[in-house]
């Protein structure tokens, strides 16, 4: 692999890294816009939701991102079988 190749792999590595942070942060934000004061009687249901939610959308993005750097890794030639 070339020194010319190496970097454009690397260079589409980090922008998929900056796009996963950048989701990661927009999801968090949005569970945390879910979660509300709860008054007297009341359990808050937007933090059930967030709580629930949270790790499920943290491991579907995982799954995305290892799904993309696979891609990548193909379309350099460098891959595990």
């Amino acid at each position: 692999m070339s020194e010319t190749e190496r970097n454009e792999r690397w260079r589409s590595t980090a922008r998929l890294s900056l796009a996963a942070v950048v989701l990661l942060v927009v999801l968090v934000l949005f569970f945390l816009s879910l979660v509300e004061s709860p008054d007297e009687s009341d359990y808050p249901l937007g933090l059930v939701v967030a709580a629930c939610g949270l790790p499920i959308a943290g491991v579907l993005l995982i799954f995305w991102f290892s799904g993309r750097q696979e891609r990548i890794d193909r379309q350099h030639g460098v891959f595990e079988d």
